[in-house]
């Protein structure tokens, strides 16, 4: 069990590095239209796998990209991270409903944080 939560640990942060790289300009557009920046952006991503990936990069984000990551970094946060890894060692049988409720728990958090029911 250990085991694989360290293996899937251990490939969050290369990947997270990588997606920075090849999709910035994707990332930045997508962040303009949210009013986050770019780094923000992929750490929502890597908030998936960990908070750690997060809470390294705050001192490059800007304040909303701060209070948007961690709204998601409250409830949404490590789905596909450790407690997966836990989650498929002691009953793989309960991973999609161990996902669904992190998801939509985090993504509510940004929607309230976004305003976007009141549009």
């Amino acid at each position: 069990m250990v085991g694989k939560i360290a293996f899937i640990l251990a490939g969050a942060y290369p990947m997270l590095a990588m997606l920075e790289r090849f999709f910035s300009n994707f990332f930045k557009k997508i962040g303009d239209r949210c009013g986050i920046d770019d780094i923000s952006v992929v750490s929502l991503l890597g908030n998936l796998a960990t908070n750690l990936l997060v809470f390294g990069n705050f001192k490059n984000m800007n304040n909303k990209g701060k209070v948007v990551c961690s709204a998601f970094a409250i409830s949404g946060a490590f789905v596909f991270g450790g407690q997966m890894g836990f989650v498929s060692g002691v009953a793989p049988s309960m991973l999609v409903p161990f996902w669904c409720p992190n998801l939509l728990q985090g993504y509510l958090g940004l929607f309230w944080h976004f305003g976007l029911w009141d549009r």
